[in-house]
């Protein structure tokens, strides 16, 4: 959406607004990696750019400890991923977080649908070719 220079002109403008000595506003842009390009569109706003961070994708490692943690955070207390699961996520995702939770989510929903208790390597083959992620 943000896709013309007049909107971050109006960004950029906002930026401006002061009160004697500080600035009243500050604006944190997350988006894909397109959004860098975008606000290209508007040197001087580019130029006020504080701190800017990519997300890289995560190593195997750290996409079994991540889908760990957020089962943890939701009150998950044993894992419902068997260890073969965890390298076909890996596998498809190629680590990318945004892939690894439209998986999980998807393989979370497809063993409920067919009353499977752990989540094996079969359910997220499916679920990596419904989602066109096989090749």
């Amino acid at each position: 959406m943000l896709v013309t220079r007049e909107i971050f002109e109006e960004f950029r403008g906002l930026l401006n607004l002061e009160a004697p000595g500080q600035k009243l506003l500050s604006i944190t842009l997350i988006g894909l990696p397109d959004l860098e390009q975008n606000i290209a569109l508007d040197p001087p706003l580019q130029q006020r750019i504080a701190l800017k961070f990519t997300l890289q994708s995560l190593q195997e490692i750290a996409v079994t400890e991540y889908i760990k943690h957020r089962l943890h955070i939701v009150g998950c207390e044993r894992d419902v991923f068997s260890p073969g699961a965890y390298k076909k996520i890996y596998q498809f995702s190629k680590g990318i977080p945004r892939l690894i939770n439209t998986i999980c989510d998807n393989s979370l929903l497809e063993s409920f649908l067919v009353k499977k208790e752990t989540i094996d390597e079969d359910v997220v083959d499916s679920v990596g070719g419904d989602l066109g992620l096989k090749k």
